[in-house]
């Protein structure tokens, strides 16, 4: 019956996550998704560098995944994969170095974290940033660190490590981590690391230019400057989460949970100090320091601090603070049993409060649904923001015409700037001359009118529908707001009229 815990885990992750990837809805960022792996390779490839401003091993494999089914669901499985592989690696991993601990107490802490369920269910590359950074840690540790060293696991180590840095430039920071963990240690293996390092760095030598330009279009981004208390505050809440996924809880309540938690794993690290795994430090080293140089790259570049971009650290924090609790003395480990326990229920109710409206943002499935129930011939969609017309037209095959406000979207690069309204004169330009002078239209919202320091100008798209609608019927959903409007009014908007709204200077 032991046996089976492990492969319990597994196959409750796969169907928590499967069910998931059944039933959500599309978002935005899944849909540049499919938009960049919809079409031809090399279409693929073009808009993964310079519309994603990412590399492009990702799009690559998904735009192959793709052409034995396009769905969304599909797309979802090819993450889903990459999450059931990322525990068997951790198994395996946490046999080898831990022999006395039950692999499912690790596996399962992974399992259930929302940042690995939900890497799952997103058909983008965090899935496979988690497997990457898990089979990294084995192939070092196969190939570098463990005292009869593998060959084979250093020629996977040099694939690997071409692969990460082709799929996120985030990843790198894991090599010169483990680098100065060898130079410290095991300055004999130096030689061999430097070598699948400089091999792994000759293959990305083509994307030496393609980043330059991509760095350059991040630090011209427009964002909220933070000081170097608050990015390392959001970093540290990153990786305490990553190990005690504390759910949505007003601030003060969150600290002292914290505060709760670490004193409790202090006590247990206290209590087993002298019979600790000999890893706790060598992973904890590799932690820390592939942390503070994420933190670094985000701050020079005015990047937002998500959870997303720290993924490849999240495997290695994890089994850090198992070695931590790790008795290699006893054969029974209640510290990290405690540990699992703890971190799985706290997984259990994010995971409730994350998922419990069976939505991701927008709702777009039922959004259009919705409409397409209730509209008639000849009423326009307009929504607002832009990039949202994308996953909505996904699922909307109705009467009417999709209106993004103030404008379409652009593939050719990324800038959320252009979907910022500049005047009343914008919308009216939008719409056309046709649309606005429909009886009746629908106006589809999102919930947010600013994203960090842009603000999309709500009230312009306020100030125009209340002078020439009236809303007679509105309906929520999660995170968006479908509005039906009736114009005041028969005649149409005149170039006269939109004149009015042009910007007074």
């Amino acid at each position: 019956m032991v046996r089976m815990i492990l492969p319990l885990i597994i196959v409750l992750h796969l169907v928590i996550a499967s069910l998931l990837a059944l039933k959500l809805n599309l978002w935005v960022d899944e849909a540049y998704s499919l938009h960049t792996t919809g079409a031809g390779l090399r279409y693929a490839v073009l808009q993964a560098l310079h519309f994603e401003n990412q590399p492009p091993l990702y799009f690559l494999l998904l735009w192959a995944w793709r052409q034995v089914n396009s769905s969304l669901f599909f797309a979802r499985l090819f993450s889903i994969g990459c999450s059931f592989l990322t525990l068997l690696c951790v198994a395996r991993w946490s046999r080898h170095r831990f022999p006395n601990l039950h692999p499912a107490l690790p596996v399962a802490a992974v399992a259930l974290n929302p940042l690995t369920v939900g890497a799952a269910v997103d058909a983008r590359s965090y899935g496979l940033v988690l497997l990457l950074s898990a089979s990294l840690l084995a192939a070092f540790y196969g190939g570098f660190w463990a005292l009869g060293t593998d060959k084979k696991a250093r020629v996977a180590f040099t694939v690997l490590a071409a692969a990460a840095l082709y799929t996120q430039y985030y990843l790198a920071f894991l090599l010169v981590a483990f680098g100065a963990l060898i130079f410290l240690n095991r300055r004999t293996q130096l030689p061999h690391y430097l070598a699948s390092v400089a091999i792994a760095l000759a293959a990305f030598v083509p994307m030496i230019f393609v980043l330059m330009h991509q760095l350059r279009v991040a630090s011209a981004s427009t964002f909220a400057p933070a000081s170097a208390y608050d990015n390392a505050w959001q970093v540290a809440s990153v990786f305490l989460r990553f190990v005690f996924p504390v759910p949505a809880l007003p601030h003060a309540a969150t600290v002292v949970l914290w505060c709760a938690l670490l004193a409790l794993v202090g006590l247990c690290v206290l209590a087993l100090r002298r019979h600790g795994s000999a890893d706790r430090f060598d992973l904890t080293a590799i932690t820390v320091l592939a942390g503070v140089l994420i933190l670094t790259a985000l701050t020079i570049f005015n990047q937002q601090i998500t959870a997303r971009y720290a993924a490849g650290l999240f495997v290695v924090t994890v089994l850090a603070a198992y070695a931590w609790l790790y008795d290699k003395d006893r054969e029974r480990q209640p510290a990290a049993a405690a540990l699992t326990a703890i971190a799985a229920l706290l997984s259990i109710v994010s995971l409730i409060q994350i998922y419990q409206p069976m939505a991701k943002t927008g709702d777009w499935q039922r959004v259009a649904a919705y409409i397409m129930q209730n509209e008639k011939a000849g009423e326009p969609i307009m929504i607002f923001e832009a990039n949202e017309a994308l996953p909505l037209a996904h699922y909307y095959g109705g009467l009417n015409v999709v209106v993004p406000v103030p404008s379409a979207l652009r593939f050719d690069t990324y800038d959320v700037r252009r979907n910022v309204i500049g005047s009343e004169a914008d919308i009216g330009k939008a719409l056309g001359e046709r649309n606005a002078s429909a009886a009746q239209a629908w106006l589809v919202t999102t919930d947010y009118c600013k994203w960090l320091t842009i603000d999309f100008h709500c009230d312009l798209l306020d100030r125009f529908v209340a002078r020439h609608y009236v809303v007679k019927s509105r309906r929520t959903f999660f995170h968006s707001t479908v509005r039906l409007l009736g114009r005041r009014g028969a005649a149409p908007l005149t170039d006269t009229q939109r004149g009015e709204f042009a910007p007074r200077g």
